[in-house]
């Protein structure tokens, strides 16, 4: 990603080790946090979770970005991008619970879609969650994707698979 992916209100940029601070801020918060699978205890914990990350964007295992408030500049929540099979990428994203509500984290994930379908010529996402989720499932059906059948492959500690098709994603913006 050379570039920041920007819609009217967020940029979406590669996280970097100067965001550690900010990222523990929201990230460290257990209600925010409940669903996910990792829980920093000290600003040290983000960075060592932040070395295990793709050493570029778009290679294989995971990279983060940085959902940052074009307005005020802040830091306001991530998008983890796991680049899978050739082809196939799966998300999973945090959001700042002062920020909820706001429908940022549908903005977040939608202008992300279309970076990853247009530009990274991705053909399939995938996001899994917690069936008590139920926000996050509300977002991804909002978005229109649909619930796997199979979830023999979800991630450990989560129960469902939602997948969106690249195909699927364009005929709906059609039809916004």
């Amino acid at each position: 990603m050379s570039d920041m992916v920007r819609t009217e209100r967020l940029e979406l940029r590669l996280m970097d080790v100067q965001d550690a601070e900010a990222v523990f801020a929201y990230r460290s918060d257990r209600d925010t946090n409940r669903y996910q699978g990792w829980l920093p205890e000290r600003l040290e914990d983000v960075y060592t979770w932040m070395d295990k990350r793709a050493p570029a964007f778009g290679e294989p295992g995971w990279s983060q970005l940085v959902l940052v408030d074009r307005q005020s500049g802040r830091i306001i929540g991530d998008i983890g991008v796991r680049i899978d099979a050739e082809g196939q990428f799966g998300i999973g994203y945090t959001l700042a619970r002062t920020e909820h509500g706001r429908g940022l984290a549908t903005e977040a994930v939608a202008a992300l879609l279309d970076y990853m379908f247009q530009n990274m010529e991705q053909q399939r996402c995938t996001a899994d969650v917690l069936k008590e989720n139920t926000a996050s499932i509300k977002l991804l059906v909002r978005l229109g994707f649909s619930p796997e059948a199979d979830t023999s492959q979800v991630a450990e500690g989560c129960e469902l698979r939602y997948f969106m098709q690249a195909d699927q994603w364009r005929a709906l913006a059609h039809s916004r």
